[in-house]
């Protein structure tokens, strides 16, 4: 393409800082940032100002595209770490909500330089420094993006963007690659400090009963939960492990001693159950699975089929529709 068929989004001033095309003025002096050479200013009262290159100079708006963009990162740091200018913010997808969310630059970051080496073997476009040490990096993409060694090399935080993207918003990244970041949104973060002060909170009180009826709180191959006896009406600890509901096999684990072999006149067998701690009253599995004010409802247990005898169904509708069922085979 014909350098003089395409505008320059920045010139660079006669101080090093790179100028947006609308905020250029005439009578200044403006470079391109990729081959140096002088522009042509455009700055009337009536048309949008522009910066353009003279006829027949050699540049191309790949390379110029991405030059510009290694600056402006550069610039927006430096800027915003000398105390004029925003801090430059990084949007992502939470992972745990997945809305589009703004977190800014760590201010353990001192400074931005371009073209800087990292692991005394590949050169980024843009460094990011705390004190003499680089701590990150940014690369910019326009036709290609960083893969293949390179990528799998950089051993520091880095992010990939789009140089058209930096040119339209330089003080706002989006990542087309990198360093993934597991860091949530602030809603989340606070939703999951929430869960964890509820759950020190939970952990707390089952402790504190615990004590009063002998239980211990168990971690590991046992869960510790509480619900309320439906004979006695009081609080106590259930236990929770692999093998329920209705488990033949006692727990691989010693149980505590409120979890016994006991009969059940729900599934007309023994079964490893829990028991209160006050009264001894067996604390059913179906209640406790099944039934949502049971201390497990909603976990991944499966109740499994009781089939109802013929004796169950002698009388009224439920017995010809048992009856039926049976003969139809459904």
């Amino acid at each position: 393409m014909p350098t003089d068929e395409f505008l320059v989004p920045f010139g660079l001033a006669d101080d090093g800082r790179l100028v947006a095309r609308d905020a250029v003025e005439k009578g200044h002096r403006y470079r391109c940032p990729e081959c140096e050479s002088n522009l042509i200013v455009k700055a009337g009262d009536v048309r949008r100002r522009y910066l353009a290159h003279e006829a027949n100079t050699a540049c191309e708006p790949e390379s110029l595209a991405h030059k510009t963009a290694k600056l402006l990162v550069a610039q927006v740091v430096n800027d915003w770490k000398g105390g004029h200018g925003e801090v430059p913010m990084v949007e992502r997808a939470c992972p745990s909500c997945t809305v589009l969310w703004r977190a800014p630059l760590p201010a353990r970051i001192s400074a931005a330089a371009v073209e800087v080496s990292v692991n005394g073997r590949w050169r980024v476009d843009v460094g990011l420094t705390q004190g003499d040490q680089v701590v990150a990096a940014v690369e910019i993409f326009h036709t290609h993006k960083t893969g293949g060694e390179k990528a799998d090399d950089i051993t520091i935080p880095w992010t990939e963007l789009r140089a058209a993207a930096v040119i339209e918003e330089p003080l706002v990244w989006r990542p087309v690659g990198g360093t993934k970041s597991g860091k949530a949104c602030p809603t989340c973060e606070k939703g999951a400090a929430d869960r964890r002060e509820q759950e020190a909170r939970r952990r707390e009180a089952l402790v504190k009963l615990g004590k009063s009826l002998n239980q211990p709180v168990l971690d590991g191959a046992f869960g510790t939960s509480s619900q309320r006896c439906w004979k006695c009406h009081k609080e106590t600890l259930v236990y929770r492990w692999d093998g329920q509901p209705w488990a033949k096999q006692a727990p691989s684990q010693k149980p505590p001693r409120t979890v016994k072999f006991v009969f059940s006149k729900t599934v007309n067998h023994k079964y490893w159950a829990n028991t209160c701690g006050a009264c001894d009253a067996l604390q059913g599995d179906h209640f406790m699975f099944n039934e949502p004010t049971g201390a497990f409802y909603g976990g991944a247990f499966v109740a499994p089929v009781v089939q109802r005898s013929w004796g169950e169904d002698r009388t009224g509708e439920a017995a010809v529709q048992a009856f039926l069922n049976r003969a139809l085979g459904r």
